[in-house]
């Protein structure tokens, strides 16, 4: 199923997510927003391991990559992009 949502999650600027998700397992997705990153070469490593990850693993999953990519972002959280997420599934919006 593909999904997307533009949402202000709690603690977080402005972000937009498009993903594939296939029996609550991403296949892909795509991050954008008001947020930044730092390298931002980093984020974009971090957004194509996304891939084979758990819906309900992304909070966790996030801070990992983040760690390992040496990446400090401002403006979107692990959380805050789970919450983006489930906005993409439930079809909610902002």
């Amino acid at each position: 199923m593909k999904v997307s949502s533009v949402t202000k999650p709690p603690g977080c600027k402005l972000i937009r997510v498009d993903a594939e998700i296939v029996d609550s397992v991403l296949v892909s997705l795509s991050v954008r927003g008001d947020f930044f990153a730092i390298p931002e070469e980093g984020f974009d490593r971090m957004e194509a391991r996304f891939a084979g990850t758990r819906v309900e693993d992304l909070a966790r999953r996030f801070d990992e990559l983040a760690a390992e990519e040496g990446v400090e972002p401002y403006g979107i959280t692990g959380e805050g992009l789970a919450f983006a997420v489930g906005a993409a599934i439930d079809g909610t919006r902002i």
